[in-house]
């Protein structure tokens, strides 16, 4: 019995051994979360946050972090939906209009609909890949619109938002481009 304790311990301290020291601690993607104010700066309506997508190895070696924006509890963005029926944040083009009749038509029909949102603005590598070139922009100009309903105790608005990114930051602005009361033609 003497005998196989001695192997018993050292096959009982291997795995301690192998396990990772303080960077099993860390977080590859330090992303502090942000609350954002586009529409009034009394009230957040919207928020930064990140994501991490790690390879299943733990701690993850290698992987990609993602800044992200949800909305608020009072807001919801207006998602679309192709023929397909798969549905996506709308994303308007730069100049446009959202007559009130066509948003009612696109709601009874189900090519629109009114949801919590959360978009996922840039993203950069970390570990093996991490390619150095800082963060990656959802489009060549680096902006992303939306457009959100807003119930406050005062009104309900529809606003359209736009989010601006950057190779150095990631996440570098979000401004609202228009603020309308619901029934309202809104114009960005």
């Amino acid at each position: 019995m003497r005998p196989l304790t001695i192997p018993f311990l050292l096959l009982l301290a291997t795995p301690l051994l192998a396990q990772p020291g303080e960077l099993f601690l860390q977080d590859p993607c330090p992303l502090p979360v942000r609350h954002l104010s586009p529409l009034d700066s009394t009230r957040a309506d919207l928020w930064l946050h990140g994501i991490m997508e790690g390879t299943e190895d733990v701690p993850s070696s290698a992987g990609h972090c993602i800044q992200a924006i949800a909305t608020r509890p009072h807001v919801q963005v207006l998602y679309g939906f192709d023929a397909r029926r798969n549905g996506d944040i709308l994303n308007p083009e730069q100049h446009g209009r959202l007559q009130p009749d066509s948003l009612a038509d696109g709601l009874a029909n189900g090519n629109f609909r009114w949801d919590r949102g959360d978009l996922r603005v840039a993203w950069q590598g970390y570990g093996n890949f991490f390619e150095g070139n800082g963060w990656t922009q959802p489009n060549e100009a680096g902006t992303l619109r939306m457009i959100l309903r807003v119930t406050t105790e005062k009104a309900v608005q529809l606003a359209v938002v736009q989010v601006a990114t950057n190779q150095a930051e990631g996440f570098a602005s979000v401004a609202a481009l228009k603020v309308v009361p619901e029934g309202d033609v809104l114009t960005w």
